[in-house]
C-alpha cells in the first residue's frame, strides 16, 4: 500500500511549488522594471550561437543571457533580438538601450511584468 496524499495536501504542495517559483522571479526583478504599461529588460547578447535562446541569468551582472545566431553585424542581430523575443513574449519589442552594445535594455510594449516574469519562469 502507498501513502496517498489528500486534496489538502495537494493543494498545500501546489501552493509551495507556486510560492517557489515567485522567489525564484524576485531574483529577475533587478533586471526588469516597467512604466507607462511597457517592460523593460536588461539583457546580455552572445552571437554566433547555433540557435536562439534565453539562456539563463547572470545574477552578477543582473542580465539575463541570450544566444543569438546573428553577428552583429549591420543591424543583423538587433534585428533577430526582437523578432524572436516578440514571438517569445507575443507583443512588440524593441531596444531601448545598446543598440550598438552586448548589453542591452529591451522594452516590451503593452504587457504587464507578471506576464513577462511568467513567461521567463516558463523558459527559465
Amino acid at each position: 500500500m502507498g501513502v496517498r496524499r489528500g486534496d489538502g495536501m495537494n493543494k498545500l504542495v501546489d501552493a509551495l511549488s507556486w510560492v517557489a517559483m515567485k522567489c525564484t522571479q524576485n531574483k529577475y526583478l533587478n533586471a526588469i522594471s516597467s512604466a507607462d504599461n511597457n517592460v523593460f529588460v536588461d539583457i546580455e547578447v552572445s552571437p554566433n550561437s547555433n540557435k536562439f535562446q534565453i539562456s539563463g541569468f547572470n545574477e552578477w551582472r543582473n542580465r539575463f543571457e541570450i544566444r543569438i545566431k546573428q553577428i552583429p553585424q549591420k543591424g543583423k542581430a538587433n534585428k533577430e533580438i526582437v523578432k524572436e523575443l516578440s514571438k517569445i513574449f507575443n507583443c512588440n519589442v524593441g531596444i531601448s538601450k545598446g543598440e550598438k552594445s552586448s548589453q542591452k535594455t529591451i522594452v516590451c510594449y503593452d504587457v504587464s511584468i507578471e506576464y513577462i516574469l511568467d513567461k521567463l519562469g516558463e523558459i527559465l
